[in-house]
């Protein structure tokens, strides 16, 4: 099939965010649905895994430094975790071209199965289904997986963009500067997401801590 990361795309020298999404709105559908879709595959599985096979998770749930309830204190930890992750899927995206791929989806398994091991905890204390406990859970955290996935998809797009200017166009030709800002523009989007993801994960842990 065509390689979305050929697809023609019209650059302008006007700064439009509307033109952005709208030029790298097929980018933007392919990794969001890729991370949604594992996180989901994921989170479901691992809920209703059997016991003996919970331990094949052990690796990803260490990837999570800490627990799903987290204080303000930690806010400026949580932030630079989650720019660490953008600066890779940026770098991976850039000498890879998809590479990030692997990055975006990682991150989605991993916190699939996290909110689903703990979903599967609390459900075996409450005596109830944990793929119910998970729907309640998922309710609460959708907003924030949704601002944390796009913050990693968004820094994955930036660097393909960039990556095939490098590909496609001279360094000092008429178009690379329009291109460069264009990444740069979805960059610093992926920075925003990842401080307003931050700011709603502070918010909602305690409320999941408390179910």
């Amino acid at each position: 099939g065509k390689d979305i990361y050929l697809t023609e795309i019209s650059f302008s020298n006007r700064i439009n965010p509307v033109r952005l999404l709208k030029d790298y709105r097929e980018l933007f559908s392919v990794y969001i649905a890729m991370f949604l879709a594992v996180f989901l595959v994921f989170s479901m599985y691992a809920a209703l895994a059997p016991p003996t096979e919970q331990a094949s998770f052990d690796s990803l749930l260490s990837l999570i430094s800490g627990k799903a309830t987290l204080d303000f204190k930690f806010f400026s930890e949580i932030i630079a975790h989650n720019l660490l992750i953008v600066v890779i899927a940026f770098v991976f995206s850039l000498v890879y071209g998809s590479g990030a791929v692997f990055i975006v989806g990682l991150n989605a398994a991993t916190w699939g199965v996290v909110f689903a091991n703990f979903s599967a905890e609390k459900a075996a204390i409450a005596g109830i289904n944990p793929i119910i406990y998970l729907g309640l859970i998922l309710l609460i955290v959708i907003w924030h997986v949704v601002l944390e996935g796009g913050a990693y998809v968004s820094a994955a797009i930036s660097g393909s963009i960039i990556s095939k200017a490098f590909h496609r166009e001279k360094t000092f030709s008429g178009r690379f500067p329009s291109i460069a800002r264009d990444s740069l523009i979805v960059l610093l989007f992926s920075v925003a997401l990842v401080i307003i993801a931050a700011v709603v994960e502070t918010i909602i842990a305690p409320i999941v801590a408390a179910i």
